[in-house]
């Protein structure tokens, strides 16, 4: 017979497994849920009534009534996500929200022969007026992604020489999470 300590670690990681499949996927169905995540529907409804108690999912009906025809969707108001492409001769950054929309974006073009201090500096200038424009200040950014034009080993977050990144050292990772906080992520 399960002790209590059991099912609890087992409902908690049922908890995480649909947590993060709408991470992964965005919006899903129940049903569409039961299905990615190998749960059973009543696992899946049970859970999904669960978070959307604690404000942790919104739920949109999709069309004729009906549980299974509901999308299930991470609570917007959960925190937001900042994207920074760093490009040859330019920059952009956007927000978005754990629902998959969009927030807002900027772009500026780079000069030839940037750094990467230099352009943290911009990304920041173009983040902070979205974010005031939101109501919404740094605390609400739970996860940063980069992208970068050079070959990069993700492990390390070492960059691999790059002709487009000439004046750049080879120590990014730890360069941008020291700047922009321990939960980035750094991807070609």
């Amino acid at each position: 017979m399960p002790r209590d300590g059991d099912l609890r670690a087992l409902r908690q990681m049922n908890r995480r497994r649909v947590v993060d499949e709408l991470i992964r996927q965005g919006p899903l169905t129940q049903a569409q849920l039961a299905r990615s995540t190998g749960l059973s529907p009543a696992t899946v409804s049970s859970i999904v009534r669960g978070l959307s108690e604690a404000g942790s999912v919104e739920m949109a009906d999709t069309g004729p009534p009906g549980r299974r025809g509901r999308i299930v969707q991470l609570a917007s108001d959960l925190g937001i996500v900042v994207g920074i492409d760093i490009g040859h001769r330019h920059l952009r950054v956007a927000l978005g929200a754990l629902d998959y929309s969009i927030l807002g974006e900027a772009a500026c073009p780079l000069p030839p022969d940037h750094d990467l201090e230099e352009d943290l500096d911009r990304a920041e200038r173009l983040i902070e007026p979205l974010l005031r424009e939101r109501r919404l200040t740094r605390d609400h950014v739970v996860h940063t992604a980069v992208g970068l034009p050079a070959p990069l080993d993700v492990d390390s977050g070492r960059l691999v020489t790059s002709p487009h990144l000439p004046t750049w050292d080879s120590h990014v990772g730890d360069a941008i999470a020291a700047r922009l906080g321990d939960d980035v992520e750094i991807d070609n």
